[in-house]
């Protein structure tokens, strides 16, 4: 392709409507997305999105540590999926904070997660919107109000409301995961169903752990940028990190197994050094994806964004 084709391509009209050849719709598509995470400046967000990540990643284990023992679930099943979840180094810290709190309760500690994870994880949530409204080239600091501090206030009710969300959706992940069994258990002898049902329940791990992550990333992707959006404009940016996510967790796993060996030699910090990279690469392709999507949408729709809140509405009135 010769550079005056590149410069013929109006920037006005959407990529994907332009009547051009399909691989130059294509090179352009790519061209734009490296542009854009060049000038978002991906790296450094995903590093603020780490250090928050980190930060509210043990207060979460101690609050859903400290509510599981009331539910007397199995904390064999819950160990199996984080283990699948997780890279294997990262485990030998992760194992026996999680088996300490799963076999009892502090109602102390119960209050300290809640609002170490509330206070950690709004601040997370609000740097990841940040840097998603960044990809769609939105400026963060007149969402919802002209008023520094009005617009500040709203921002961090929002980031408080979506991280106690998350909260309550991963408490319901590992209920279900583990009642799930426990029902099947119940389920299967009282009406006579065939044993298979539950074998079949207990080895599609992988299935239900990359749904998961889907419906995360997702669901991330939809409701943090503070733009209108059609849902299928997501799905691009959905795939690329649902798949680099999975690709990354076992393909870290290998790599300090079989090449990175020195790691294991310095104990509790290795383990801390293999979770801050895994937590800062996971960071950067959700931030990747989120620029994928923007740069998708704007293909197809134009540079023309709606606000998606009504307190955006309202507070501007």
């Amino acid at each position: 392709m010769d550079h005056d084709d590149v410069i013929a391509v109006s920037e006005e009209q959407p990529l994907f409507r332009q009547k051009i050849p399909w691989y130059k719709k294509i090179f352009i598509f790519i061209r734009r997305i490296v542009e854009r995470t060049i000038s978002c400046n991906v790296s450094n967000a995903a590093k603020v999105i780490t250090y928050y990540w980190l930060l509210s990643f043990f207060p979460i284990i101690i609050f859903v540590g400290n509510v599981i023992p009331f539910l007397h679930l199995d904390a064999a099943v819950i160990m199996s999926y984080l283990e699948m979840a997780f890279p294997g180094q990262i485990m030998p810290l992760i194992r026996p904070i999680v088996s300490s709190l799963l076999h009892k309760s502090s109602g102390g500690l119960l209050s300290f997660g809640v609002i170490a994870t509330l206070w950690a994880g709004s601040r997370g949530t609000n740097a990841m919107r940040n840097s998603m409204n960044d990809a769609y080239q939105i400026d963060s600091s007149n969402i919802y109000s002209d008023i520094p501090i009005q617009n500040a206030a709203v921002r961090r009710i929002f980031s408080f409301i979506m991280t106690f969300f998350f909260i309550v959706a991963l408490l319901a992940i590992v209920v279900v995961f583990t009642f799930g069994q426990q029902f099947l258990e119940w389920l299967i002898p009282t009406f006579d169903l065939s044993d298979t049902i539950l074998d079949v329940f207990l080895t599609w791990k992988w299935p239900v752990i990359v749904s998961v992550i889907v419906l995360v990333i997702m669901f991330l992707q939809y409701v943090l940028p503070s733009a209108r959006l059609k849902f299928w404009t997501i799905v691009p940016g959905t795939i690329f990190t649902s798949g680099t996510w999975i690709i990354l967790t076992q393909g870290f796993s290998l790599y300090v197994r079989y090449f990175a060996r020195s790691f294991n030699s310095y104990g509790t910090i290795g383990t801390l050094i293999v979770a801050l990279l895994w937590l800062n690469f996971a960071a950067t392709l959700l931030m990747i994806g989120s620029v994928i999507n923007a740069v998708f949408n704007e293909s197809w729709h134009g540079h023309e964004l709606t606000f998606s809140s009504r307190i955006t509405k309202l507070l501007k009135r």
